[in-house]
This record gives C-alpha cells, structure tokens and sequence, in this order.
C-alpha cells in the first residue's frame, strides 16, 4: 500500500501539480506582452509575449502562459500586464509550475522606462 502511495504522489509531481517550489526550478523569461486573453475552460488569464517563449517544466505548450485566477497577485499581475502591453514596455516573468498544460508566472515585472 505504501508503495502504491509513493508510485501516486510520484506521477503527481511529475505532471508539476505536487512537486515544492524548491525543488522546481524558477526561470525568467523577458519579453514585450503581445497578447492577453481569457475564455471559458481556462482556469486564468493566459499571456503571449513577442519573444520566444519556453516551457522550462515541459508543461506541454509554448505558445501561453497562465496567471491563475487562484493566486492571490493575479489582479494585480494583470493589470501590470495590460499596463505594459499598452505602454509597449518589457517585462520580466517568472516561470514555476504548470496549470492546464501552460507554463505558470508566479512573478513579474516590468522594466524601467
């Protein structure tokens, strides 16, 4: 039974759902927002930016990445994003962890003027 346990948190953590931040890698990607959107069946606001983007966790795609509407930042987050998009500014997201198959930003900035 144990290791019927260990073998289900194992396949968990592998598809990014389990596995400690501290164990995750967190990568930063840098790049103009070209893109925000959201619709029905996803759980976030998923964002493009004009760069090409990377799937440093192997989430599945490499087109979006996702602010979940569960983070407690993600208004926030999403305004900054808007503002940035709009202002034509570069910003500076962190990457840690997979939602829906999309690479997730925990963190982002956006560059000086």
């Amino acid at each position: 039974m144990k290791f019927r346990s260990y073998l289900a948190f194992l396949a968990t953590a592998a598809n990014g759902v389990l596995i400690p931040s501290a164990v995750q890698a967190q990568t930063t990607v840098s790049g103009a927002v070209s893109n925000l959107m959201h619709f029905e069946g996803h759980t976030g606001i998923l964002v493009r930016l004009d760069k090409d983007m990377k799937d440093p966790q192997g989430c599945g795609r490499t087109d979006w990445y996702i602010i979940p509407d569960s983070s407690s930042h993600a208004q926030f987050v999403q305004s900054m994003l808007l503002t940035a998009q709009e202002t034509k500014r570069v910003v500076n997201l962190q990457i840690n962890g997979c939602l829906q198959g999309f690479p997730v930003i925990s963190a982002a900035e956006k560059s000086a003027p």
